[in-house]
């Protein structure tokens, strides 16, 4: 009797244990979701998207030595002073304070013409680059595409990344990716605190951006519609880290270094 009654016990605790396991689990991903709202709040956000970096697990990638400083012109009056919108005229000084606007900087010609920040931003402090990234992402494809470390862009996504064998990623090209016609189901409303990229950050918070991607279900025939999806860049960044065998950062870093010649020479001829 007294076994059984031990092991009663011992059953119960481990219940016990295993429910407050899982409980845990919700009040991280609750807390998770909570941190990223608040750094969508009107009161916020200027700061907050000058501080992710700090938040956010992230990896520092110094200057190299080499680097391109772009020639400035002064302008006196670089913008006009209003403009047409809806059949009415604007105010352009107004719409930019309106629009919350933190930096602004215009190219006329290759040279810079003007600059303008405000709400606590400055040619110094840092930005969030969101989807500038995704530009250099596929820049770096195309490096790699260079030096033969990718075939082709036509190659499938599970060369490079066998882990994503048998999810939605299975039977989609680079190229698919590239576009963001993967066909992955995905809604990118960053105010949706239910939305896939809400929950992909949450998944950066606990756990690993990597499993999170393997559970995204397929919606559409890869390559046949497109759709704005930054777990795509995800997946070409690790399309590169499996074609190099080296981190994302390590590559960026090195390749920024090794071909600046030959985006100056572009630069130069065209």
């Amino acid at each position: 009797m007294i076994k059984k009654v031990g092991l009663g016990i011992l059953a119960v605790v481990v219940l016990l244990g295993a429910a407050a396991f899982y409980f845990r689990q919700d009040i991280a991903e609750i807390r998770a979701v909570m941190a990223y709202a608040d750094a969508f709040k009107p009161e916020n956000i200027d700061q907050k998207f000058r501080s992710l970096y700090i938040e956010y697990d992230s990896v520092s990638i110094g200057a190299p030595k080499r680097t391109y400083e772009l020639p400035r012109e002064h302008r006196v009056a670089p913008m006009p002073v209003s403009f047409s919108y809806n059949g009415e005229m604007a105010s352009t000084a107004d719409y930019i304070l309106e629009s919350h606007t933190t930096g602004l900087a215009i190219m006329h010609n290759g040279k810079l013409v003007h600059e303008y920040y405000d709400r606590g931003n400055n040619a110094e402090t840092h930005a969030i680059q969101m989807s500038v990234s995704k530009s250099m992402a596929s820049i770096l494809v195309g490096v790699a595409v260079d030096e033969g470390l990718i075939e082709s862009v036509e190659d499938q996504i599970v060369k490079y990344v066998p882990e994503l064998k048998g999810t939605a990623y299975d039977g989609v090209r680079l190229k698919d990716v590239l576009e963001m016609s993967s066909g992955v189901r995905w809604n990118e409303n960053y105010a949706d605190l239910e939305s896939d990229i809400v929950q992909s950050v949450v998944a950066i918070l606990l756990g690993s951006q990597d499993e999170f991607t393997k559970g995204v279900p397929r919606e559409f025939e890869p390559g046949t519609y497109n759709r704005y999806s930054s777990i795509d860049t995800h997946v070409v960044g690790w399309v590169l880290r499996g074609a190099t065998g080296k981190p994302y950062e390590a590559w960026f870093k090195v390749k920024d270094l090794h071909h600046r010649w030959r985006f100056e020479t572009l630069r130069l001829n065209h």
